[in-house]
């Protein structure tokens, strides 16, 4: 017998959301630690973020089956029932790749008259990204990396959007942002990260890709929201996993 993948969700959405936990001695030899000796150098930072992504990449892709589909539909829910998404006009998404949550199931308002207008990121020839409008159907060619960009010449900036939602390997309380290590997102929003205004930056993760610190350096542009299964976070130092005061919704 065939069960249909919207009855799927609706016995999903029934189920009770736990906690991942690691075991103890995946802990033990997680790459936690930030390196804090003055002989560090850049080579030994470079290597250590290194290994937290291979790590976080790898417990990233270990969620398979309903278990990836309950928590990737729990982050959908608290993303479309949030002010942030439902006051934006201009939103910026990714499709997704090596594991990142899937966000494409948020075009399809786009086909059903929805007054937002979505976007890609493309990648320019100085590493930055430039953000081009697209809807399912349209024409995507791959860039280097393999990642589909929309055919067309109409760019915007990221000053003008509402709304980035951007994928990341690993996060923590604070909304330090680990990437691929390309540095196409920090390099884009270096000039307007202390802007008071929009766009809204929110990093797109699983719990699992939580970490109790990261490494972080000056270029690093901090994330507004975190958006996980738990809900949509504002970024806050010292706040433990148990403490739900920092969710938002």
């Amino acid at each position: 017998m065939h069960v249909r993948l919207s009855e799927s969700l609706i016995c999903l959405r029934n189920l009770q959301l736990e906690p991942i936990r690691f075991k103890v001695d995946e802990l033990a030899t997680a790459p936690w630690k930030t390196p804090s000796s003055s002989s560090m150098t850049i080579s030994d930072t470079l290597a250590h973020r290194q290994a937290l992504r291979r790590y976080l990449r790898a417990a990233r892709n270990n969620l398979q089956g309903f278990d990836r589909l309950f928590r990737q539909q729990r982050i959908l829910t608290h993303l479309t029932q949030s002010i942030a998404w439902q006051a934006s006009r201009h939103v910026a998404l990714y499709l997704p790749h090596d594991g990142e949550v899937d966000l494409r199931s948020l075009l399809k308002q786009a086909r059903k008259g929805s007054r937002k207008t979505f976007y890609l990121p493309c990648l320019q020839p100085d590493k930055s990204l430039l953000f081009a409008p697209w809807q399912p159907g349209r024409p995507l060619r791959p860039n280097r990396f393999g990642i589909g960009e929309p055919v067309t010449y109409t760019r915007r900036k990221a000053v003008a959007l509402d709304l980035i939602l951007m994928p990341l390997v690993g996060f923590d309380a604070a909304g330090n942002r680990l990437g691929m290590g390309g540095g196409f997102y920090d390099r884009t929003l270096k000039h307007i990260r202390h802007r008071p205004g929009p766009p809204l930056l929110v990093g797109v993760a699983f719990e699992i890709q939580r970490c109790p610190a990261l490494p972080h350096a000056d270029w690093d542009v901090p994330l507004d929201r975190i958006l996980t299964e738990r809900g949509l976070q504002i970024p806050r130092p010292n706040v433990g996993y148990e403490d739900d005061t920092w969710l938002i919704g």
